[in-house]
């Protein structure tokens, strides 16, 4: 695998080779409604790249080495690293600004939105909808918004361009001394889990993003026991048994695989 590639699969989008260009080209992502939701940019020396996924606003930087002249191309790739990062760090500053000024101007969300009604969960805590009837859920690293994520009355997502995602939460109850900590993928799965078991639940916005929450928990929480609840796809089995495993928790999956959520 080039590592190229393992930057593709580390963010869940598709791979596909483009021109060298220096521009967006877009691609698909591996979840559901995921179609055009990446994209790709090669730089245009050739040396490398970046890869994004739009839905869980992840993005990875991917080098293309050879053998030869390895030392040079080195410094060249630092320079653009830390050029490109010290951009990324800038543009996220902003966008968090911007996250919490859109956020706190807004009103709860409406029990009743379509969204809400087809996953047959409720508006919890902190839920709140814009002007054009979008769920709006605040993306949260350590205790700052960070970011936003847009969920539409079909159920399309996307987050607030260049907003921080990376080892975001929103919690979903309250977490008190008694019951474990779950953690899911989504809100609708959140919001289902602590509904019918009363186990407050960490909604980490995709499967890639578990590890990285599940780590965060285990660091402020370190004495809880925490219940990875995976979906039942084979990249969210997958993390959501890495995820238990990197901080000693237990894992569930939905009824369809015959486990169900709350029994660990």
């Amino acid at each position: 695998m080039t590592s190229f590639e393992q930057a593709c699969v580390e963010v869940g989008v598709t791979p596909k080779y483009v021109p060298q260009d220096g521009r967006w080209h877009r691609t698909d992502t591996n979840s559901k409604n995921g179609k055009k939701d990446g994209a790709i940019l090669f730089f245009p020396d050739g040396r490398g790249g970046i890869v994004k996924n739009w839905q869980t606003g992840e993005q990875n930087v991917f080098w293309l080495h050879s053998n030869s002249n390895r030392f040079h191309k080195n410094k060249i790739n630092f320079k653009k690293t830390f050029k490109y990062e010290n951009k990324k760090i800038v543009e996220q500053k902003r966008a968090a600004k911007e996250a919490v000024n859109i956020y706190s101007n807004l009103p709860a969300a409406n029990p009743g939105h379509k969204y809400l009604m087809n996953k047959k969960v409720m508006a919890h805590k902190g839920l709140k909808q814009d002007e054009k009837s979008n769920l709006v859920i605040p993306v949260f690293v350590s205790s700052d918004i960070s970011s936003l994520q847009y969920i539409s009355p079909e159920g399309k997502k996307r987050f607030l361009r260049d907003g921080r995602t990376s080892g975001g939460y929103f919690l979903v109850g309250t977490i008190d001394e008694l019951n474990p900590i779950c953690i899911a993928e989504g809100y609708a799965t959140a919001a289902s889990i602590y509904e019918s078991t009363n186990y407050p639940c960490v909604n980490a916005f995709s499967a890639y993003n578990l590890i990285k929450v599940s780590k965060f928990i285990r660091k402020v929480f370190p004495t809880k026991k925490i219940v990875i609840c995976g979906d039942t796809g084979s990249v969210g089995i997958k993390e959501a048994i890495e995820s238990a495993l990197a901080v000693g928790g237990k894992v569930a999956f939905p009824n369809k695989l015959e486990v169900n959520y709350g029994t660990y």
